[in-house]
Formats: structure tokens, sequence, C-alpha cells
């Protein structure tokens, strides 16, 4: 690391002169386009000065004048709509969500960024994919690692069916910073050697000093101190040469880190402090942060106790002012340290109880939704809306009789008049009339008597539908009966044997033998098996009105997968497994029924697979007026013949001492899926994995894709 120190100092000497020229450049070319612009005001040249207002603005950004440079881009945005130049409209408002970003008002950034996804229509796949990719940016500074990635992920989606390379590498960038930020180093590693493949192979400088600081960060946190030196190295001579300020601080920062890991205490002191000068001029506080803390850290390795501390709390003021999350957790852990090491344990205990609460908040975004009682209001509603239907067709089979019979009478009075007109002139005709009449009069009584008779049928029709409903309201007080009975006259007793046997475990397990401690643990675990079972038949059998439920709305799936995903986090960590999903759409269901679905179809691919990466993959296709979801996995599969056994209740094709379970979850997935007029099926081969397939009506209404 020494022979190199006089080629780091070459570099630092020529970073900061060019840093000063940047600056007077970035100051002369903002004032001659003040200029420029000054004498366009009054010629009416719109679209020139548009030009001008987007290429001042930027540099205003550049040197930091935000203020400046958001009043700029507005003015431009204005231009740009009067104008209906769609693409300039486009830059105009990214500029300011970026501008607002950089200022560190990421609410505002947001607000311009989404405004430009809902009028996403206008604009190209291109423009897009960047506008996710910066909303991923905004969430990984707030500490959304989960939205972040999702956002991160549309963008990289996007950018393969567009076939952009560019983006693409620059998606895997910010995937593996994600990645970085969570401590998954290899991961991490993984996404940044595909940016630096990229970079190598289309000569792409900016990608290339990314991808070798990002790789020599990844490699000093994994202990490998040799190889992070070496990308840091180069790091540093590309961003100098690419006259790259933000880009050389960070370097200066990764080989300080590397003179500190080497205890070269002098030498990391002098890169930290050029490196955090360079911050500030930039205005760049995030990194500022995080130089800060590392001083600090430094000193507290010196035991130089008051400096130490002088750096974390000034690197924990600004994280919490400027409310960055995941610096604030960085600067809960070294302050947790550092206390710990000069034995100040009350004030360790405290920071590191900060560090773990604000930890679990970032694993912890979104809040699990509780499970609530189902009601069988959703049929009653169902039925009284059929008979209110029957009676109005019975109404209006009244109504035309009625008119029927109306009808008639009026002809017969216009007959007897017409015939007591011309009785005279017409007797024959008359005697013939009256023929008919009296034709017409049986066949009215016929009819009438066919009336009555239909009515009868109807009054027992609907007698007998009475009757029914009766039944039908019997069986579910029935049924809710049996479920109290199975959730606790049952339970009950199990609770009283579990107790007694734990009892006798605790005052007589050193007078027992072997083989009567093993009775006790099949004892135990029988109870346990069998208080789940119940509560599995307890949920079974309230299926049959939880129909009922009329707590629909609007749920967008790809949010419901990710908060099962987010409730089995254990594990998904523990089996290293992998969640990937499509473009989902918004459901009109309720949403209990549907997380019950998802629970139990990813929780099936996570527990029946013995693969070193489980990978489950959900996607929705539609067709004609139904969606069909697919959940694939990478499992152990099922045999053709089980197929249909498997959804079943309590149907088990292994042992529950080889997989844990009741043997119902795909029954009730079943049930539910059957309420909804939907199906499920299941595609598999032994070894092979299996894909459960879900087709659920759509609404007539155009769905909302989930991003």
């Amino acid at each position: 690391m020494q022979k190199h120190y006089r080629k780091y100092s070459l570099l630092l000497f020529l970073a900061f002169t060019l840093s000063n020229h940047l600056a007077l450049w970035a100051n002369s070319t903002t004032e001659a386009l003040e200029v420029r612009l000054a004498e366009l005001e009054h010629q009416g040249q719109r679209s020139e000065r548009l030009d001008l207002l987007l290429e001042l603005g930027e540099a205003q950004h550049s040197s930091r004048q935000f203020e400046q440079a958001i009043q700029t881009f507005e003015e431009a945005q204005t231009i740009a709509i009067s104008l209906s130049e769609i693409d300039k409209q486009f830059d105009a408002i990214f500029s300011i969500g970026h501008t607002y970003q950089s200022q560190g008002s990421y609410n505002q950034a947001l607000e311009y960024f989404n405004s430009l996804i809902l009028e996403q229509g206008l604009y190209s796949p291109k423009q897009i994919a960047k506008v996710h990719h910066q909303i991923s940016k905004v969430y990984r500074g707030e500490g959304k690692y989960e939205l972040a990635y999702a956002a991160q992920t549309k963008a990289l989606e996007i950018r393969k069916e567009i076939n952009d390379q560019d983006g693409i590498a620059r998606s895997h960038y910010q995937l593996g910073s994600l990645f970085y930020y969570q401590k998954n180093y290899s991961l991490a590693l993984e996404y940044y050697q595909k940016t630096l493949d990229f970079g190598l192979e289309d000569n792409d400088l900016s990608l290339l000093y990314m991808s070798y600081g990002a790789i020599g960060s990844t490699y000093s946190s994994m202990g490998n101190l040799s190889s992070s030196i070496s990308y840091n190295q180069l790091a540093l001579e590309l961003a100098s040469k690419q006259e790259n300020e933000t880009a050389i601080a960070y370097a200066l920062h990764n080989i300080a880190s590397n003179f500190h890991q080497l205890d070269s205490f002098d030498q990391s002191l002098n890169h930290y402090t050029q490196a955090l000068d360079l911050k500030r001029k930039l205005k760049d506080q995030w990194g500022e942060i995080a130089t800060i803390r590392e001083i600090g850290n430094l000193y507290i390795d010196q035991n130089k106790k008051e400096e130490g501390f002088s750096h974390l709390h000034q690197a924990l003021e600004i994280s919490q002012r400027l409310k960055l999350r995941p610096r604030l957790l960085e600067c809960y852990d070294a302050l947790a340290n550092g206390y710990e090491k000069f034995g100040m344990g009350k004030e360790s205990v405290t920071f590191l109880r900060k560090y773990i609460n604000l930890k679990d908040s970032l694993m912890n975004e979104s809040t699990l939704a509780k499970m609530g009682n189902i009601k069988n209001e959703y049929e009653i509603q169902l039925r009284n809306k059929e008979l209110i239907k029957k009676d109005y067709q019975i109404a209006q089979l009244h109504q035309k009789a009625l008119l029927a019979s109306l009808i008639v009478l009026l002809s017969l009075l216009w007959l007897i008049y017409s015939r007591y007109k011309n009785a005279k002139k017409h007797s024959l005709q008359l005697k013939k009339k009256t023929e008919k009449i009296h034709q017409q009069n049986e066949a009215l009584e016929k009819a009438n008597a066919l009336q009555k008779k239909s009515n009868k049928l109807l009054r027992k029709t609907n007698l007998k539908i009475q009757s029914q409903n009766k039944k039908l309201e019997n069986s579910n007080q029935e049924l809710q009966r049996f479920a109290y009975i199975a959730s606790h006259d049952l339970k009950e007793p199990l609770r009283t044997i579990g107790s007694y046997a734990s009892l006798i475990n605790r005052r007589y397990r050193n007078e027992l033998d072997e083989e009567a401690k093993e009775f006790l643990t099949f004892i135990t675990t029988g109870i346990n098996r069998m208080y789940n079972l119940l509560g599995e038949v307890m949920n079974y059998s309230k299926l049959e009105t939880s129909m009922g439920d009329n707590d629909f709305g609007w749920i967008d799936t790809k949010e419901l997968a990710l908060e099962v995903k987010q409730s089995l986090r254990e594990q998904f960590s523990e089996k290293n497994a992998q969640l990937i999903l499509g473009e989902l759409p918004m459901i009109h269901a309720n949403r209990n029924h549907l997380l019950q679905v998802f629970q139990n179809l990813i929780t099936n691919g996570l527990k029946y697979n013995s693969k070193e990466m489980p990978i489950i993959k959900i996607a929705c296709e539609r067709k004609e007026k139904s969606f069909v979801f697919s959940f694939r996995d990478n499992g152990i599969g099922i045999k053709k013949e089980y197929q249909e056994k498997i959804f079943e209740a309590f149907q088990r094709l292994h042992g529950k001492d080889k997989y844990e379970g009741t043997g119902i979850g795909l029954a009730i997935c079943k049930k539910l899926v059957t309420n909804y007029n939907g199906e499920i099926w299941v595609d598999s081969q032994t070894n092979e994995g299996s894909t459960f397939y879900i087709s659920l009506p759509a609404t007539s209404e155009e769905p909302i894709m989930a991003s």
C-alpha cells in the first residue's frame, strides 16, 4: 500500500486542480446562458428560449444552485407544454424531481416522478424506465429497500424489453447497491460485476469507475483487502481522467478506508479529510455523513475518545435532520460500538437498542393485515335478491294477466255497444258474434283456471324456498356451533392433557427412564398436532359461510405477494429463497380471501423444496374474461396420479415427520377459488417443480396493472 501513496498524492493534486477549473467553468457557463436568455426575452423565440432554459437549469444544478434550478426548469416546463414539446416537457419535469432529490426533498421528488408515471402514455419506454430508475434511488435514500427494489426491477424489465444495454447496466449497478446496503455482499458483487462487464465491452469510462469503486467497497466489507485496494486505485485513476468530482470524492473515501484497515491512521485521516472537503464543496450530504462517521471511527480506534464521539454525534445530527434512515442506522451502530470500546455500557446499550429498532423498521416497512371474522351476510343477500327477482317476475305476470283481462273487457263492451246499435240490421251477425263471445268467455275461464293453478304452484314454490332457507339457516347455525366446539370444547381437554404432561415432565423427569421420557415427547407432539388440526378444521368449516363477507375492494396483487413474502421473511432467509414477480393486475375481491390463497401457495413452494436456492415465480395472463395466475416453483414436484388428490382436505402425500402441515391448505384454496366461480389446478412432474394455476373472473371494468 505504501508504494502507491505518491501516486495517490499526484492524483489528488490533479483532482483538486480539475475541480477548481470545473467550478470556474460552471460559473462562466451559467452567466453566459443568463446573458443569452436576457437577449431572447423580448424576441419571441420561444423554442430557442426553451432549449437555453433546460441548459441553464442543468448548469445551476451542477453548481448546486438548487432553488434557482427549480425555478428555471418550471419556466421551461410551462413553455414546453404550450409548444406541445413532449420530450422537452419530460426533461423539464424529470429535472425538477431530480433537483428536489439532490436537495434532499424526497417527497417533492417522488411527486414529480410519479406524475410522469401517471402520464406514461405520453412518453417513450426508455423515458419511463429512467423515471423508475430514479424513483428507486429516492427510496434507497429513505431506506425503503423493498420499494426501491420493486422500482428498479420495473426499470430493468422495461430496459430489457427495448434492449437498452446502457440502461440495463445502470439498473444492475443500482440493484447491487441495494443488496450492498442490506449487507448481502455476494449478490451485490454479482450485480456490480455485470455492470463492469458491460463497461469493459463498451469502453464506457463512467461505468468503469463506478463499478471499480463499488467492487472495491464490497471487497473491503468482505475482508478481501488486497482486491479492494486494486479496484479503488483503478476507480480513482478513471474518476480523475473523467474529471468527475463526485467519483473522486468517493474513491478517496474508499482508499482512506483501506489505509484504516492497514492501521495507517495518518494517511487514512489525510484521505478522509480531502474526501470530506470535496463532498462539502459538492453539497453531497449523504456522502458527507459517511465520511464524518468514518473519521469518528478512526479516532475511536486510536483511543481518541473526545474527537471520535464529536465526529460520530455530528454525523448523527445531520442524519436526523435530513431523515436519512440508512445513515442513522450506521451512526447508531458506530456509537454503540464506540461506547462499548470505552466501557460505557449504559450509553452503548441505548444506541444498540436504537440500532435494533431502526433495523427492524427498515426490514418491515409493510404491516401485515389482521385476519377478520368471517360472516355469511353476502350469501343471505344473494338469496334475498333472488326472492325479490322472483316476486318481481310474479308481479309482472299478474300485470300482464290484468292487462289482458282489461283488453278483453273493453272489447266485449265495444261489441255489445255495436250489436245494440245495429241489432235490427245485423241480427244474424249478432247471433254469430254472440257465439263467438261465448267461445272467448270459455277460453278466458280456462285461462283464469290455469292462472289460479299457476298461482297455487307459485305459492307452494315460495313455501318450499322458505323451508329450504330455514334449513340452510339451521345448517349454518349447526356449522357455527361445530366450529365453536372445535375451537373451544375440544381444545380444552387437549390443553389439560398437555398441562399435566408438562407437569409430569418437570416434576418426575429425573425419576423417569429414557423410554418414559420418549413416551412423554410423543404425547406432547400428538397434542400439538391435534391442536393444529382442530384449528384447521375450524377454518375449513367456516369457509361455508365466509363468502358472505361483502368487504370487497380493489387489491394490488403484486403488493399482496410482497406482503406475504414479508410475513415469511424468516423462511425466505433460512432457505435462501427468491420470489420473482411478473406484471400482476388489480383484482376486485375480498382481501382476506386472496391473502389466504397467496399465503398457502407461496408457503407450499418453500416447504416442498430441497433446492439450495428455492425460486417461486408468480405471473398473470389475461384470457378473455378471466385472469389466470401461475405460481411456479423448482421444488420436488407431484406425481400425476396425486394431482387431483392434493386438493382434498387432510390429504397428505408425505409423512408429517418429513414435511410439516395439516394437509388442508390446498383444500382451503380450492374452496375460496370455487366460491369466486374460479378454478384451480396444477401441472407438475416429479423433481421438476410444480406450477399451480388459479383462474379468477375479471370484472367489466378495465383492470389497473400494478407497477
